[in-house]
């Protein structure tokens, strides 16, 4: 079913206020929510701005998001941003490319790419006790973690000889 066009769209997420979350990563970068009718998959009004200068979207079951603001060159860090679009709590400290950041479905837990000698890997923070966790690490880039609807599993791509993406999965406990 074709829900609508939308010029320069990179990816949609679905968020479970009922919206549709719309990322443009082309030339003007900036995430945009619809309203979505889940019953009839349908759009249900006109976009409008959540961020501009944001990519990557990610939402909790209870509704927060989260997403990555920066580039993958300078020192980022991932911050909680209100409905009302004001930073609040830093999740982490500053690390070189932070990017691709994805809640888990409890909001305890984010999980996110970071650069460490150009090569990118997923690591995963917790929230309250402020750890960070190597999850995924190889010679390869691992990109774009996404939490699986139960919070135990992290979907990502690992980048093959710089010709192809595989979609991989692994335990979020990192037992495997």
């Amino acid at each position: 079913k074709t829900l609508g066009g939308f010029d320069g769209l990179g990816t949609v997420s679905y968020s479970p206020t009922g919206h549709l979350l719309l990322n443009f990563v082309e030339r003007r970068q900036r995430i945009l929510a619809v309203p979505f009718l889940e019953s009839e998959l349908e759009i249900a009004g006109e976009p409008f701005l959540v961020a501009p200068g944001g990519q990557f979207p990610s939402v909790s079951a209870n509704g927060l998001m989260i997403y990555y603001l920066g580039s993958s060159s300078v020192q980022s860090e991932v911050v909680w941003v209100d409905r009302e679009g004001r930073a609040g709590q830093i999740v982490g400290r500053p690390r070189l490319g932070l990017d691709s950041p994805a809640i888990s479905p409890d909001g305890h837990k984010v999980a996110v790419v970071a650069y460490e000698n150009e090569n990118a890997d997923i690591w995963i923070q917790e929230i309250a006790r402020g750890t960070w966790s190597r999850l995924v690490s190889g010679p390869q880039d691992e990109m774009s973690p996404t939490w699986s609807p139960s919070g135990d599993r992290i979907f990502y791509l690992r980048l093959e000889g710089n010709l192809f993406w595989t979609l991989m999965e692994v335990p979020a406990d990192g037992s495997g």
